[in-house]
């Protein structure tokens, strides 16, 4: 696999600008993956979702 040097460079910038861009779609995978466990549907993802649109 070949470097990229401008991956470290795109991945500083979007933890620097976009910090709550990981937290959310951490959570949104594992909420994701606590929903396909149980039995209901947890509408949680979603809400988070719209947070994120809302935040942006």
């Amino acid at each position: 696999m070949l470097y990229d040097p401008k991956l470290p460079v795109l991945l500083w910038f979007i933890n620097h600008r976009y910090p709550w861009l990981w937290i959310s779609s951490a959570t949104d995978f594992v909420l994701f993956h606590l929903s396909r466990n149980t039995s209901a549907r947890l509408p949680l993802p979603s809400l988070l979702t719209t947070y994120n649109v809302f935040l942006s």
